[in-house]
């Protein structure tokens, strides 16, 4: 019993030290998730502001299959440049795009330089407008 605790003990230490190791690393302790759910025409919360670090998780709302939400960054590049993480965008003839699953699928990234960074929405009649503003910790 004594050296299964023992295990478990070094498992501990060896996994803390990497999560340490990567807070160092990054420059943030932990990252957290903000997220941003699409259903319809609308965005929820339409205007978001994190801190570096944090990542913004967009999320499909509706039930209905076969349905796929565009969201999309104009000035890709930029957006692309102040990121540390990005699952499902693409930058596409110089906008970063990402396409999904209106029942249940996300996309995010993880934003970790200040600024402000406006995305549209579609299909959505007006196209929906968001935006995300990474302010500087204080």
């Amino acid at each position: 019993m004594g050296e299964a605790v023992s295990r478990w003990a070094l498992l501990f230490l060896v996994v803390a030290g990497m999560l340490v190791v990567g807070a160092q690393r990054t420059g943030y302790a932990a990252e957290q998730t903000v997220v941003v759910g699409i259903k319809d025409s609308l965005i929820t919360p339409p205007n978001v502001t994190i801190e570096p670090g944090t990542r913004v998780m967009w999320a499909g709302e509706r039930h209905v299959e076969r349905e796929v939400y565009t969201i999309t960054f104009p000035d890709g590049q930029r957006v692309l440049d102040a990121v540390s993480y990005a699952s499902l965008f693409n930058l596409d003839r110089g906008k970063l795009v990402a396409r999904i699953e209106a029942a249940g699928g996300r996309a995010a990234l993880s934003f970790t330089k200040p600024g402000t960074y406006t995305y549209t929405v579609e299909p959505s009649s007006p196209t929906a407008t968001g935006v995300i503003v990474v302010q500087t910790r204080k």
